[in-house]
């Protein structure tokens, strides 16, 4: 997943936008999820990476760019 937005007074509780499966496929219509709400859902690990290297270049042209921009 990616972050999105922070929540206001929580950062370490944000919004995500879930781009690949569990299995690392690259989801067909990613979906965001605030981590405020979803108290069962954590963040085990972050990356620091630049956009371009969670994606191949592949990936870029199936995804709707939509999906893409919040």
């Amino acid at each position: 997943a990616v972050v999105v937005r922070l929540n206001e007074g929580l950062p370490i509780r944000p919004v995500v936008r879930v781009i690949r499966d569990p299995n690392g496929q690259l989801l067909e219509k990613p979906r965001d999820v605030d981590l405020m709400k979803e108290l069962t859902v954590a963040i085990v690990e972050t990356v620091e990476e630049r956009f371009e290297s969670f994606y191949s270049r592949e990936d870029i042209v199936l995804l709707d760019i939509e999906h893409l921009i919040d």
